[in-house]
């Protein structure tokens, strides 16, 4: 294989790789960002009331991951929660 092709495949993963670290980083970030506000909104709320916190975003963004990453770890955990869909087409 000729080398240009080879540095032009190595550039163009390292690439990729690198706008995909960033883009975990982004993730990394808005996960703890989400934990902080779901820790804080737990610690006020001392009357026992429904909380309600939405993630909103076009298909295929992360929220589901962000919620299921939030709700995995020790310091956002809840007695209960409850998961609800809500798409443009109704699904039976």
């Amino acid at each position: 294989m000729d080398s240009a092709v080879i540095d032009l495949s190595i550039g163009k993963i390292g690439s990729f790789l690198e706008s995909e670290a960033s883009l975990l980083a982004g993730v990394h970030d808005e996960l703890e960002e989400i934990k902080l506000e779901l820790l804080t909104m737990k610690m006020m709320n001392f009357s026992g009331q429904k909380m309600l916190k939405r993630m909103v975003g076009m298909g295929g963004s992360g929220k589901t991951t962000l919620v299921v990453n939030t709700f995995k770890t020790q310091t956002a955990k809840f007695h209960c929660y409850a998961w609800l869909t809500v798409s443009k087409t109704f699904k039976h």
